[in-house]
């Protein structure tokens, strides 16, 4: 149920911490949203959804201009974005993130429980002399630009024990690293968490989408309505993922998200599947539509491949279902 203008402006004015969803109903990608928003509601209070269709003045009055606009509202006038994908624990986890500091200070009592308490969490193992030297503002800078995404804290560390440091707990795929390097260039902090926090098998993104469908690397592409089942396929396929690093780029893909993908890869519309996308010769070669893709089925079907056993697809049908959304989406872009 959506809320009114005067709930809206009763929780802003009250200064609570309030999520907001700005959707029309009308629009496909909010559509996605209402089951995953409606998980939400089981376990966070002071969340609100405007219909946007209903009441157009107010959506302009704070400047929404896509459908879904998701956001955290600290008062009338001070928000958040979310950009992440929309999906429950996704959103769920960039509140929490948000009610944290910006940067937690961390000691031995507590250091453990932090670093596994999100996908991504950075802890700066910090020198008196380093922090003096202007690393902690570093930090602390490089927290405020990517805190929506990641987990930051910091804990005090004696010279004597060794140079200051930089763990990144990858938890999402069972990684962790680390660095000494903050003085090689004025970007080495943002690289490293930009290659630490980059997933050997990702969602599929507007903002990534790109990065696959105009890839010059081979893709392997897996598509399946169920955002469980394609986390689930991210973690049981990483040890491949991780031998093939430089050949073959993973995705998962939300069909009714990137409704012209499955298409454009000569898929029909009929999930879980995975495709290769064969950039040798240009061809696409799906699988047969199979409920138990594991890493053993995707290693055989590459065999398959490259073995020559494995049909190409011909695009020699209209995949109505997807470029009736994909037309919608193209229209109406979201907040990512």
């Amino acid at each position: 149920m959506h809320a009114s203008r005067s709930e809206l402006e009763a929780a802003l004015n009250n200064r609570e911490d309030t999520l907001v969803a700005f959707v029309d109903p009308d629009n496909w990608n909010s559509q996605l949203l209402e089951a995953e928003w409606n998980a939400i509601s089981d376990h966070e209070k002071n969340l609100l959804s405007i219909n946007c269709a209903a009441d157009s003045s107010l959506c302009k009055e704070h400047d929404v201009r896509s459908f879904p606009a998701i956001r955290l509202y600290r008062s009338a006038k001070t928000f958040e974005h979310y950009r992440g994908p929309r999906q429950a624990n996704e959103i769920a986890a960039f509140v929490n993130r948000s009610l944290r500091p910006l940067v937690s200070g961390l000691g031995p009592e507590n250091i453990t429980t932090f670093t596994s308490a999100d996908s991504h969490v950075f802890v700066l193992h910090l020198t008196e002399e380093d922090a003096g030297a202007g690393l902690y503002r570093r930090f602390h800078e490089l927290a405020s630009q990517k805190a929506h995404l990641y987990s930051f804290g910091v804990i005090s560390r004696k010279r004597v024990h060794g140079p200051s440091f930089l763990d990144c707990f990858n938890n999402l795929d069972d990684t962790k690293n680390s660095t000494t390097e903050f003085y090689t260039n004025v970007f080495s902090l943002n690289e490293f968490v930009d290659t630490c926090a980059t997933r050997l098998i990702p969602e599929m993104t507007h903002k990534n989408k790109k990065a696959y469908t105009e890839s010059t690397t081979n893709v392997l592409y897996f598509f399946d309505f169920n955002s469980a089942r394609r986390k689930q396929f991210a973690t049981d396929v990483r040890d491949i993922a991780r031998k093939v690093t430089r050949g073959l780029k993973f995705v998962t893909v939300d069909p009714p998200s990137f409704p012209d993908v499955p298409a454009s890869v000569g898929l029909r519309w009929n999930f879980p599947a995975i495709v290769l996308q064969n950039n040798g010769d240009g061809l696409m070669y799906p699988s047969e539509s199979s409920n138990d893709i594991t890493a053993d089925f995707v290693e055989k079907f590459l065999r398959s491949v490259a073995d020559g056993k494995a049909k190409p697809a011909f695009h020699d049908y209209e995949n109505n279902h997807g470029q009736h959304h994909a037309d919608a989406g193209a229209r109406r872009h979201d907040e990512l």
